[in-house]
């Protein structure tokens, strides 16, 4: 449901509800020294604007909700807040003038400008001091709201405008998407500057603007796949997929990619939630002291959780570029081709965005196969990457819930699945096993392992003693090899432990 800024305002005999009832218990935002309502435009009506620093407002928030929707997702419009007419239906008082006069002045933007008097009056003080906070209490607002009637549904609450400490109550679309590279960069650095500041659910309003081309608006989608959110009310796309079959089979390897990612997506905001994690990062976050992270993190280059380092293509016209590999042990995602970092490696252009995603060496990533739904999504295989270090290890615990129960941490309706690789050997422990509804009918479809020193001569399935056929192959055109194990070979379900052992052709414990 779309939550306007302001409420339309009774006019004659035409009543609304949530305005006489605002008017009645005094939740809305007042002119200075006046009782009256301070009133702005909507939609070309005139709208009132609700004070949430008011104790009054929050009941009356709650009964208006209810009574107008009865899902669990909202989406707060133009909440900044946003009004047709500059300050006011009449004039603003002096306050507002003295600080516009300013403005003028030192050449700024009117702050009074498709917003609402910097007089206007809530109950902790005037819209000079609230309006940046405004965005911040509605969302507080609205989440508090939904909790009582969604006792078993986990509310979700997006936010058009932001302020620090909304990632708490809400996510946040980016806006104002240019068509060119460096408007790319800028989003992309809008996405991980939030992600520093505790606004982890982000994600941009994809080709907002009239395109010049459909591979323009492509390098969108490509941002979307480290995007836990991602939107389009665009009225350009229609014009760019009529007739244009090879732009509309790229978006849909895109969303398709991005959809395989979901478990990794709901992994990284949990360790936000539980461990403070940033999920998306520069380069310089981790490898503070590498030169060359800074240069090309400029470029596009982030982090996305503790596994992945994500690459695209932003420019348009462009067939290649060099991906820079900090220290470490890191892998393609396509091909399992493995590079000891620090090094730069040329990745082609692709419509598939794994050609220019890497995994880092020491963790496993846990996929899904992709579907038109989130719900849809989790019905299906998972696969399973590991991806060895320079010692032939890697270690890491991924979260795993039905995306939509609410309170699953306080309850501990989710499953960690602990995936760790020593000496040759992939344990597979469940530390936590809450989630057990939908979790024990997945099965893994696949599972690989990359960054392999040698090739893989036998691997066994140790608690059945029994041998496994598999695949080990050369990784692309590196001396790296990749172990795969596929279902046709061994049954092995999401919810249950097991443990592989591989010997390699010249007997050596060091994978």
């Amino acid at each position: 449901m779309t939550v306007p800024p302001g409420i339309i305002s009774s006019s004659g005999e035409q009543k609304y509800f949530i305005d006489t009832a605002g008017v009645d218990q005094k939740v809305f935002i007042t002119r200075t020294g006046k009782g009256d309502p301070l009133q702005g435009y909507y939609k070309s009506k005139m709208a009132k604007y609700p004070d949430f620093t008011s104790s009054n407002t929050a009941s009356w928030w709650y009964s208006s909700l209810k009574t107008y929707s009865s899902g669990y997702g909202f989406h707060l419009h133009q909440n900044t807040p946003y009004s047709e007419v500059n300050g006011s239906v009449g004039v603003c008082s002096d306050l507002a003038s003295n600080v516009s006069l300013a403005t003028d002045i030192l050449n700024l933007r009117n702050l009074e400008e498709n917003t609402l008097c910097l007089s206007g009056r809530s109950k902790e003080g005037n819209q000079l001091k609230l309006h940046n906070k405004f965005s911040l209490q509605q969302a507080k607002a609205t989440q508090t709201s939904l909790k009582p009637w969604s006792v078993s549904k986990q509310p979700v609450v997006v936010s058009d405008a932001t302020s620090p400490g909304i990632g708490t109550y809400a996510g946040h679309f980016i806006d104002h998407n240019v068509d060119t590279r460096d408007g790319l960069k800028a989003a992309l650095n809008e996405l991980v500057t939030l992600n520093f500041l505790g606004v982890t659910t982000v994600g941009p309003n994809i080709c907002t603007k009239e395109f010049s081309s459909a591979e323009a608006c492509l390098k969108w989608y490509y941002i979307s796949v480290v995007s836990p959110l991602a939107w389009s009310v665009s009225s350009s796309l229609p014009h760019l997929f009529a007739g244009n079959d090879t732009f509309r089979q790229s978006v849909s390897t895109v969303l398709q990619f991005r959809q395989t990612l979901l478990p990794y997506h709901y992994d990284a905001l949990y360790k936000a939630h539980v461990a403070l994690e940033v999920p998306l990062r520069f380069l310089t976050f981790d490898y503070p002291t590498d030169e060359k992270a800074g240069l090309y993190q400029s470029q596009g280059q982030v982090l996305f959780g503790d596994a992945i380092l994500y690459t695209p293509i932003l420019k348009t016209g462009e067939e290649f570029r060099i991906s820079y590999l900090p220290v470490g042990t890191w892998c393609n995602w396509v091909d399992g081709s493995c590079y000891k970092g620090p090094t730069e490696v040329k990745v082609l252009g692709s419509n598939s965005p794994g050609s220019f995603t890497f995994l880092k060496g020491g963790t496993a990533v846990l996929t899904q196969n992709s579907a038109n739904t989130t719900d849809a999504s989790r019905k299906q295989k998972v696969r399973l990457i590991v991806v060895l270090d320079e010692s032939g290890q890697a270690n890491s615990t991924r979260f795993f819930d039905d995306g939509d129960t609410a309170n699953n941490l306080d309850t501990k309706y989710y499953t960690l699945v602990n995936y760790r690789a020593a000496n040759n050997t992939l344990s597979v422990t469940l530390p936590q096993r809450g989630y057990r509804g939908g979790i024990v009918k997945m099965k893994y479809e696949r599972i690989l392992v990359y960054g392999l020193r040698r090739k893989v001569i036998s691997l066994t399935r140790v608690e059945k003693n029994e041998q496994i056929r598999s695949s080990s192959l050369l990784s692309g055109d590196t001396h790296f090899y990749k172990l795969i194990v596929s279902d046709t070979n061994v049954e092995l379900e999401l919810g249950q432990s097991f443990q592989f052992k591989w010997e390699l052709r010249d007997g050596s414990s060091h994978g």
